[in-house]
C-alpha cells in the first residue's frame, strides 16, 4: 500500500446504478461497515496520484460512486501508514456507476 492523494470533482448527470443499491454492494467491500456512524456516497470523477503527482493509471478523473463509510475502520489487504496511526482513516469504496461493479477502495481521513 502506497500513501496517494484522492483529487474528487462532483459530476453532474444520473448515473445507470443509483445510490441506494451502489451504497449495499459496497458494503460487500467493508467488512467494518457496521461501524459507519454515516455512509456518503458521492458522484465524482476521481483522480488518484501519487505524493510525486503521478496518476495512478485509470484514475485520472474517473467517473465513480465513491461511497464513503465514516467511522469504519479501513483496514487494508497488506500493511500500510495508516494502519500505524492513532486514529484510523475511514474507508471509502469507488464503485463503476454504469454497473455498480467494485472499482476499488482506500483509507481516507
Amino acid at each position: 500500500e502506497e500513501y496517494l492523494v484522492a483529487d474528487l470533482a462532483p459530476l453532474a448527470g444520473r448515473p445507470a446504478v443509483a445510490s441506494d443499491a451502489v451504497v449495499t454492494a459496497a458494503r460487500d467491500h467493508v467488512d467494518t461497515w457496521r461501524q459507519a456512524k454515516a455512509v456518503v456516497p458521492q458522484y465524482v470523477a476521481l483522480s488518484l496520484r501519487s505524493t510525486d503527482g503521478a496518476i495512478t493509471p485509470g484514475f485520472d478523473k474517473r467517473p465513480v460512486w465513491l461511497v464513503t463509510f465514516n467511522g469504519a475502520e479501513y483496514n487494508p489487504p497488506s500493511l500500510c501508514a495508516c494502519a500505524i496511526q492513532y486514529v484510523k482513516a475511514s474507508t471509502a469504496v469507488a464503485m463503476d456507476p454504469g454497473n455498480g461493479a467494485f472499482v476499488t477502495a482506500f483509507g481516507v481521513d
